[in-house]
């Protein structure tokens, strides 16, 4: 597209968004009064039950194997 890439302005925008300025804390630190989980990768699965994993399933399970996040239905 021709647009020039400034690490240095991707790097801040990577740091200014990370769990650990938004959220105040290191990822894997729980914080019960947060709205934020833990920020660590995975921390869904202790959260959705079977029914809230059908349901995203039905309406974005393309999209998820689609964009890498996974591999297929059987999760």
């Amino acid at each position: 597209m021709g647009a020039e890439i400034n690490k240095d302005k991707i790097n801040n925008v990577i740091d200014n968004n990370s769990f650990k300025k938004r959220a105040h804390r290191q990822p894997g630190v729980e914080n019960k009064a947060s709205p934020k989980r833990k920020g660590t990768i995975g921390d869904w699965k202790n959260y959705l039950n079977e029914n809230s994993k059908d349901i995203i399933k039905q309406y974005y399970g393309d999209c998820l194997i689609e964009m890498g996040y996974e591999k297929d239905y059987n999760w």
